[in-house]
């Protein structure tokens, strides 16, 4: 429609101006010369207004097609959308809510389509997203991506494609990346509608009895829907004792994301659950971004489940959004009692929260019981970790050589933790193989920071320049020189 406004005065104008110029011709030759100056200026002053009306028109029409163009990059992908939908996403626009937030609000809709349709949309989706290609590769470039692309090699498949996407203008670029659904189908980790039911339910639902296994069987084969699989394990659930519910629901949270304790810090997962909280989408294209740090064979695994964990854990109807409308459209679904999963999650932070008590058990037994204290002040009177930091460093340089060579052991685990959710599995094996082998302090030092120089992620690049100098002198402490015996008398 907003196309179409533009060329209808195009077409007016264009018309008016032929029209406009027929009857001057006419009129010129009919009129006595007395009247033919008069004429003329006539004209004269009327070709002015018309051919500023044209340029409007044509600078209407310049405007609006930058506008398209621009949407179109963002949210184009949306013939499948409800009416409902559509006017979520429009009242979002208006807002001004971000780009990210209006993408990962698509997403979510589109996650939610039946099988079939998305599916369908997937293929659509895979032609669209790589339009883009053509105008930076050669003919061979592209050639050698659709080798890639049939042979799966999803490693060297997405190398290429960055190199050809470091090509584009930097705005261009961002509108690819803003799409993430773009790289989520080419590589096959969304819209997965194959799902092994019972391998699901021997990884996820060990606790159905067999007569409601059966009953699961027959829904998938019916070619039912994720969503009445969900709807039919929540009337399991529901009529459970409020313990056993929780206990259930407690197993099903741990065998879809336990894979996150080995790429997350405490920290993070606590952020993550408290994202989910106060935006569904954030939270769950978090989660696809924490899949990413997974060797490429773990992916796979844990792509294949997402689509169910998400429908049974992390869903709408257990976290729901800030606005109530979006309240009021969910609540017609079945879902357990809010305050079960509130339980679930309260108990799951009380039992993973990283308080000073836990950490004073791992990584800082070697405080004194005064300076404990100090700290769990400073922590009630909401310091922030940079102070809380300063003075363990300051309880940490006022130890002995030895003591100070015994926490360093401790504090290095934590050290180890933070690198896990910066570098790769690969890279984390590659340094402990090192230090396995007796490596120098100054080679392990060096590999390590070639390791962080690669890094182009924000917020682990964060990570680095908050830890990585603490880090480095803990490292320094362990691999250092011995220290000085005492003398013996």
């Amino acid at each position: 429609m907003r196309m179409l406004i533009p060329s209808v005065i195009w077409t007016i104008t264009v018309f008016t101006c032929v029209v406009a110029k027929a009857n001057n011709d006419e009129n010129a030759s009919n009129m006595m010369e007395a009247n033919e100056t008069q004429e003329k200026m006539e004209i004269s002053r009327k070709i002015p207004h018309l051919q500023m009306k044209l340029e409007t028109a044509v600078a209407t029409e310049r405007i609006n097609n930058n506008a398209f163009v621009r949407e179109k990059k963002k949210f184009d992908l949306q013939d499948w959308l409800s009416q409902k939908q559509k006017q979520e996403i429009r009242s979002m626009e208006l807002e001004g809510i971000s780009d990210s937030e209006i993408v990962n609000r698509i997403l979510e809709f589109f996650s939610k389509l039946p099988s079939r349709e998305k599916e369908k949309w997937n293929e659509i989706y895979k032609k669209q997203c790589i339009d883009w290609i053509k105008t930076v590769a050669s003919d061979n470039e592209i050639t050698e991506l659709e080798i890639l692309r049939v042979k799966k090699d999803v490693k060297e498949y997405k190398a290429k494609l960055n190199k050809y996407k470091s090509r584009l203008p930097e705005n261009e670029r961002d509108q690819i990346n803003l799409w993430q659904i773009c790289d989520d189908v080419y590589h096959e980790q969304v819209g997965r509608s194959e799902y092994g039911i019972d391998d699901l339910m021997e990884k996820h639902l060990q606790w159905l009895t067999s007569e409601q296994k059966k009953e699961i069987r027959q829904i998938k084969a019916s070619g039912g829907s994720l969503s009445a699989i969900k709807q039919k394990l929540l009337s399991y659930i529901e009529i459970m004792e409020t313990d056993k519910q929780l206990d259930i629901i407690k197993k099903i949270r741990h065998s879809c994301y336990s894979w996150l304790d080995s790429v997350t810090s405490v920290e993070e997962r606590i952020e993550l659950e408290n994202l989910y909280h106060a935006n569904y989408s954030a939270g769950s294209l978090k989660v696809h971004q924490y899949i990413k740090r997974l060797s490429p064979e773990k992916q796979k695994i844990i792509n294949k489940d997402m689509e169910f964990c998400e429908q049974i854990w992390h869903n709408e109807d257990n976290y729901g959004r800030d606005d109530e409308h979006h309240h009021q459209q969910h609540r017609r679904a079945r879902s357990l009692p809010s305050q079960t999963y509130a339980e679930v999650n309260r108990r799951s932070k009380r039992e993973s929260q990283p308080n000073l008590e836990s950490r004073f058990e791992s990584s800082l037994s070697w405080l004194t019981e005064e300076q404990k204290k100090k700290l769990q002040k400073m922590k009630a009177e909401n310091k922030t970790k940079a102070e809380i930091q300063n003075e363990v460093k300051k309880y940490f340089l006022g130890l002995t050589c030895d003591g100070r060579k015994k926490a360093a052991m401790e504090l290095s685990k934590g050290c180890i933790d933070v690198f896990k959710t910066i570098l790769t599995k690969e890279e984390m094996d590659l340094l402990k193989s090192m230090t396995d082998s007796g490596a120098k302090l100054t080679d392990l030092l060096r590999k390590l920071k070639e390791m962080l120089k690669t890094v182009t992620d924000t917020e682990k690049k964060k990570r680095i320049d908050e830890y990585f100098p603490m880090c480095q002198k803990i490292y320094e402490e362990m691999y250092g020189p011995p220290c000085p015996k005492t003398a013996e008398f």
